[in-house]
């Protein structure tokens, strides 16, 4: 599964800053039984940095995950 955020006036942005429920996303996985891969296709760019942007989306996820009680695999 491919995941990128964008935001309500159509520009990229770091996971859990746009207009997709992650939350809602995750528990509907976990509650599915899903144990696939979760991708992380950063359009979006912080500083000039695709690699910057991507560990914000890492660190972002993962908050969302505890969060909402969705354990992550490393």
């Amino acid at each position: 599964m491919h995941l990128k955020d964008v935001s309500a006036s159509g520009h990229w942005t770091r996971i859990g800053d746009g207009i997709i429920d992650f939350t809602a996303l995750l528990l509907y996985l976990a509650e599915a039984g899903y144990d696939g891969y979760l991708s992380f296709e950063t359009h979006y760019q912080r500083d000039g940095s695709g690699e910057a942007a991507t560990r914000d989306c890492i660190a972002s996820l993962r908050s969302i995950a505890a969060e909402a009680g969705v354990e992550l695999c490393a």
